[in-house]
């Protein structure tokens, strides 16, 4: 999954490979990314 996001005023693609994996593994500019999101409590 790719998607646009913007920092800053900055664009960037971000690629997801899954985004129910633990760690999400994102790609930015080439770069890779490991991200644990956080829980929500509800």
């Amino acid at each position: 999954m790719k998607i646009n996001v913007k920092v800053q005023g900055k664009n960037f693609v971000v690629e997801i490979i899954d985004p129910l994996a633990r760690p999400v593994v994102a790609y930015v500019e080439g770069e890779r990314f490991e991200i644990w999101p956080e829980e929500e409590n509800g």
